[in-house]
């Protein structure tokens, strides 16, 4: 998927002036080629670089985005120490950080075909997003952009927090999920044939960073996240 998102400031919902042009490169890059790379988006001030890697705007996580950020409100004549202390750098962060999010949200909703590929190659970085940061609104702002498969869905059909979020029976207060390698191995666990006659959906999690994943978020929307193997352990 080849995003891109501009911004004017009539747009941003925050009392700063803000102008940006952001996009997810054609080339897929390896994630653990990217471990080390300096974010690679450009800070400006009235088209005068500030910054050549935006760190203090754009999070890590988001290193494989490419662009240009300009506001007029940056002051120039900061130091270097003082300017990552400035206000103003947590505004843009704030309101760069909710809109890149919501843009791909919206992807999800407008071409899920488009943004599973996507999510084959990025979803590494949503994944790290969620285990560095340290404000949980936030870790469930990126969450938003993870899919899954389900014990409810054919095998394939991937879901997020949210299609999860709104299947829930009347009384359920969690979220069950079971980290395992593959679908076939998911169906034959004795953990999922025990909660399968409760009919509970169970978010079935592939990826080999997805356990401490779900241990780092602890939650979504206000419902705890458990693994199977707890619940089980806990009744």
């Amino acid at each position: 998927m080849q995003a891109l998102w501009l911004l004017d400031p009539k747009d941003v919902d925050a009392p700063v002036n803000l102008n940006a042009i952001l996009y997810v490169p054609d080339a897929v890059p390896d994630f653990l080629d990217m471990t080390h790379t300096e974010v690679g988006v450009l800070l400006y001030c009235r088209r005068v670089l500030i910054q050549q890697s935006a760190k203090d705007v754009i999070p890590n996580w988001l290193r494989f985005l490419k662009g240009v950020i300009d506001s007029e409100d940056i002051p120039l004549n900061l130091s270097r120490e003082l300017l990552q202390k400035s206000s103003i750098l947590n505004k843009i962060k704030s309101v760069t950080l909710s809109k890149v999010v919501k843009f791909f949200q919206d992807q999800m909703k407008k071409d899920a075909e488009n943004y599973e590929a996507f999510h084959s190659y990025y979803s590494s970085y949503f994944r790290e997003g969620i285990l560095k940061s340290q404000s949980q609104i936030e870790k469930e702002d990126i969450a938003k952009l993870l899919l899954f498969e389900s014990s409810n869905q054919r095998p394939g059909k991937k879901v997020s927090f949210q299609d999860y979020c709104s299947r829930m029976q009347e009384d359920q207060r969690e979220i069950y999920y079971l980290c395992i390698p593959n679908r076939s191995l998911a169906e034959a666990s004795p953990y999922y044939e025990a909660v399968k006659a409760d009919n509970l959906e169970i978010l079935f999690c592939y990826h080999p960073a997805d356990e401490v994943t779900m241990i780092s978020l602890r939650q979504f929307n206000r419902f705890n996240l458990v693994s199977v193997e707890s619940a089980l352990q806990r009744n």
